[in-house]
């Protein structure tokens, strides 16, 4: 029996929960989370354990050598620990999975890394449920309930409450203020296209400043917004071009009619390109953050959900 095939006969005997593509369940009394790494035979595992206390560097050591050739011991964030196993590795050392598991679940015991029954919500103990929450652990039903409840009506309040109106007029705001570096910049001489990523930045922190609607509105405001300062430092520019070669303070509609008539399609991509670059590196930085927001926070909350299950439902726990 290769490792995805043992793995899989683990998890239906212990009528563990898949959710996405994270398997959870107990093991000798320790929640775990598990991802398949590399799904063609023989295989590759991570297993996550989160432990209440960081295991002492000379204990980790210890344990890391019990580990068979093809399992991997590492720390990961949160007081939790990778278990990484190859298969093909571990079948030529003629260790099971679940042998693994175990040694690895006693010698986490002996460390003193035993599972614990404290809520990380509440920090009280009585926990009756495990969830996902910055890593499989005992939890209170209640108290991931309401942490879940609080999360989505702050996610609905922050997409139905705002105006576009007063976040667009932050966008513009914001993006004007971002503009001002690349054009203190430019007037210094300087190398300025990296600066245009700012702008996208700007507009988006206007927009949520201006109390805008957080949802993909956000965005499309900021894109807008974005390509028009884009325009708009080319026309300040050209403007104080003309300004220096003719020597006079000409009418803004003038420079721009000029500019229109002047620059061929060719000319305003040659010249603008490597801004256009940059800027859409900022405008990839806001999408990042506008991702982390409502949207994200209502399917966060759909997860760890998902991962919630009653302790007397599994029937790993002893």
């Amino acid at each position: 029996m290769d490792l995805l095939e043992e793995f899989q006969a683990i998890f239906r005997q212990a009528e563990g929960r898949l959710v996405g593509e994270g398997y959870y369940g107990v093991w000798e009394g320790f929640p775990f989370s598990a991802h398949i790494e590399n799904a063609r035979a023989p295989g590759e595992i991570s297993f996550f354990f989160r432990v209440p206390v960081t295991l002492e560097r000379r204990l980790f050591k210890e344990l890391k050598r019990e580990m068979p050739k093809g399992c991997r011991l590492l720390a990961a964030p949160n007081a939790s620990y990778r278990l990484l196993c190859n298969g093909r590795a571990l079948r030529r050392c003629t260790r099971s999975l679940s042998s693994v598991l175990n040694s690895l679940t006693r010698g986490l015991r002996r460390a003193g890394a035993a599972p614990s029954d404290v809520c990380p919500i509440c920090r009280q103990g009585g926990c009756d449920a495990y969830a996902d929450v910055s890593g499989y652990t005992a939890v209170h039903r209640s108290c991931v309930e309401a942490m879940l409840e609080d999360r989505r009506s702050k996610a609905e309040r922050s997409l139905t409450s705002g105006s576009y109106v007063t976040g667009f007029i932050g966008a513009l705001l914001g993006g004007l203020v971002a503009c001002v570096p690349t054009l203190l910049a430019y007037w210094a001489g300087w190398l300025v296209g990296y600066l245009y990523m700012l702008i996208p930045l700007g507009a988006y922190y206007g927009y949520k400043l201006f109390r805008g609607k957080m949802n993909r509105g956000a965005f499309v405001s900021t894109c807008i917004v974005s390509v028009l300062h884009l325009f708009t430092i080319e026309q300040i520019i050209f403007y104080f071009y003309v300004h220096n070669y003719y020597g006079i303070w000409p009418s803004i509609l003038d420079t721009v009619r000029l500019y229109i008539e002047k620059m061929t399609l060719p000319d305003i991509l040659a010249d603008m390109w490597m801004s256009a670059l940059f800027m859409g590196l900022g405008l990839w930085f806001s999408w990042s953050a506008i991702r982390r927001t409502a949207y994200s926070d209502l399917g966060s909350a759909n997860s760890i959900r998902s991962t919630l299950m009653n302790k007397r439902e599994n029937p790993w726990e002893t």
